[in-house]
């Protein structure tokens, strides 16, 4: 199993109303899980491999739990229309172009690079009723580790 000490600017939250920075702290995960942050290393740790990444935010990863990959492409449209009137103009001929695996293999891979370029790292994704589609996009989450 991966074991690995980041050393960074830490910054999280252990709550709802917690928010904790820790200037130059190390954050250690073994076995995929995060063991704790420190502003020391634990003595327990000091053989572990060491990423240190400077001055650079140390950040958890968000998770998004409710995220509809067709509708990548006109995400921020139709904020003027009711909801029916929206699905209307926007999802169900956007949705319907996904039966075609060509469009729906370009569609999902930039959908797939800007969710890796951002802070998500899990996501409760929706398709389309195109299965051949949906397969095509789950292939393509799993592949980039999402």
């Amino acid at each position: 199993m991966e074991q690995v000490v980041c050393k960074g600017q830490l910054c999280f939250s252990t709550g709802p109303e917690t928010r904790q920075s820790i200037p130059d702290g190390f954050l250690v995960c073994t076995d995929g899980i995060c063991r704790g942050a420190f502003s020391t290393l634990p003595e327990a740790y000091r053989d572990l491999p060491l990423l240190d990444f400077g001055n650079r935010l140390i950040l958890p990863g968000l998770v998004d739990l409710h995220l509809h990959a067709p509708q990548f492409a006109y995400r921020g449209l139709g904020m003027d229309l009711e909801l029916l009137d929206w699905l209307k103009t926007n999802t169900f001929p956007e949705e319907s172009k996904y039966r075609d695996t060509e469009y729906a293999r370009k569609a999902y891979d930039i959908f797939v690079k800007n969710l890796t370029h951002g802070a998500t790292t899990r996501a409760c994704v929706f398709a389309t009723i195109h299965n051949e589609a949906t397969l095509l996009l789950m292939d393509r989450l799993e592949e980039a580790g999402i």
